[in-house]
């Protein structure tokens, strides 16, 4: 009747709907009665989508939003968060069995670090609940979470998931050893490179020319050592020879005397006779001829 034909269920092909009159149509968005959502599982015309899920492609009812459209703003799976909710949460990635991307206006607490990837041209603001892939920063006035960042200067390692970058080291790890990636500012000049100079503190593996003054946990570089200092011999890890100069030979293990030219030893050689205590346990070595 009036070009209608009664047949039990809306044909497969062609992907027919069946809206509220049970009528097969092409689609369900030309319904007048608003019944204009559908699910593809069994192609029927609703008002809205079960609570819960989302719609995709402006019609199409979804319990997940994945693919191309992966976030989910007001319900919709976008393709982008909008600039007004830019931030989204993997919830998989921290371990729970959320897929869903769901765009914020702000990272929240249990997520306050903030991780900018790029992808097609396009900027996705990710929050983490830690940066221990990347390292910290703060230094954009407009972003209130902390950022991850993949690359900085100098950082400071405060534990194993908490690296946080800065353009210079602070005063409480003004150390650090130079590298082509970041480099960890440090409380003192590790072993392998325990000399800086005076105006630097970049670690070094030795001092060009070859003094450095022994200082409280530091060894300063130095064009020569000072009048009144003692010296000592040492072997670098890049296998130079430096001139420690030194406040007092106690200050090198096993060492009881020194020689004319005030270099520390651990005994006077033959040629040499010590003269006596002049304090801290330190010997004088003194020519025979010595009045």
């Amino acid at each position: 009747k009036n070009g209608y034909e009664c047949v039990p269920n809306c044909p497969t092909e062609g992907n027919m709907f069946t809206d509220e009159t049970n009528t097969c149509q092409e689609s369900c968005s030309s319904s007048s009665a608003g019944y204009k959502y559908y699910y593809d599982s069994n192609k029927i015309c609703l008002k809205k989508c079960n609570d819960g899920d989302f719609i995709n492609n402006q019609y199409e009812c979804v319990s997940s939003c994945t693919g191309e459209y992966k976030y989910i703003y007001n319900q919709n799976c976008v393709n982008l968060c909008p600039s007004n909710q830019k931030y989204f949460i993997d919830k998989f990635e921290h371990g729970e069995t959320d897929l869903n991307k769901y765009c914020l206006s702000d990272c929240p607490l249990n997520y306050p670090f903030l991780h900018i990837e790029e992808e097609n041209g396009k900027e996705y603001y990710k929050c983490l609940g830690s940066c221990d892939d990347y390292y910290i920063t703060n230094k954009d006035p407009h972003i209130i979470s902390k950022e991850c960042i993949t690359s900085c200067q100098f950082f400071v390692k405060y534990n194993a998931t908490h690296k946080e970058c800065f353009d210079i080291c602070p005063n409480e790890k003004k150390y650090y050893v130079n590298s082509e990636s970041a480099k960890e500012c440090l409380e003192y000049c590790p072993s392998t490179h325990p000399y800086h100079t005076k105006n630097s503190f970049e670690c070094l593996q030795s001092c060009e020319p070859n003094y450095a003054v022994n200082k409280e946990n530091e060894k300063e570089c130095v064009s020569k050592c000072d009048i009144n200092s003692f010296w000592t011999k040492e072997t670098t890890t890049d296998d130079k020879e430096m001139i420690l100069c030194i406040s007092n030979c106690s200050e090198v293990d096993h060492t009881r005397f020194y020689t004319p030219e005030r270099e520390c030893v651990v005994n006077c050689n033959e040629d040499l006779f010590f003269k006596g205590n002049i304090g801290k346990g330190i010997c004088e070595c003194i020519g025979l001829f010595y009045y």
